[in-house]
């Protein structure tokens, strides 16, 4: 059995809302929280900071909307958009 200290400095330390500041700041920040912790709120705020952060966003995540939100913060994100949606994403762009 855990610690009372331990469970709670686990608990304090892996809490959604630190993440989420992080990234905010600095979008770089995604890849380094553990990817079962990834929502789809963090990842949409990594890639507005930094869209290059779209190479860490979890495949089942990479919706159309976050994966524009990435490429009209960087350009080259758009290697890391799925095939099938590269062009909608480019013609959204284009609109």
């Amino acid at each position: 059995m855990q610690p009372t200290w331990l469970r709670e400095l686990k608990r304090t330390m892996l809490a959604p809302e630190r993440f989420l500041a992080a990234v905010r700041e600095k979008g770089e920040m995604l890849k380094y929280i553990p990817e079962p912790l990834r929502t789809e709120e963090l990842c949409l705020a990594a890639v507005q900071q930094d869209g290059r952060m779209l190479a860490y966003v979890p495949g089942a995540l990479k919706t159309e909307t976050l994966c524009l939100a990435a490429v009209k913060q960087n350009r080259e994100a758009m290697q890391h958009v799925p095939p099938a949606l590269r062009d909608t994403i480019g013609k959204d762009l284009k609109s």
